[in-house]
């Protein structure tokens, strides 16, 4: 439950706490960059092809291109990860990234 005072309620009376949040595929592609993008690790290209399809993979090389080209992102095969400067300007790149 994202409201902790939902949450507190919920745990206080005993009832279930648990939700399931359903994602669409733009939703799922988006938070992966999101998450992948603000870790030290990257993200891997096979995990977007994996988990949704090639078309989210080939949308995402196509918009990460030019951060490559300007070095903001380092490409070393298939995983993408923020060069340490670029850090600072995380969301605005995965924002750039997003499929909207």
């Amino acid at each position: 439950v994202s409201n902790v005072h939902t949450y507190v309620q919920a745990v206080d009376i005993g009832r279930g706490w648990v939700t399931e949040e359903k994602l669409s595929h733009k939703e799922l592609y988006n938070d992966l960059v999101l998450t992948g993008l603000r870790t030290e690790f990257g993200l891997d290209l096979p995990v977007i092809t994996q988990k949704l399809d090639q078309s989210f993979g080939n949308y995402f090389q196509r918009r990460a291109r030019p951060y490559i080209e300007r070095g903001e992102i380092i490409q070393q095969g298939y995983n993408y990860r923020l060069k340490e400067e670029a850090f600072l300007f995380a969301d605005r790149i995965s924002a750039d990234l997003f499929y909207i």
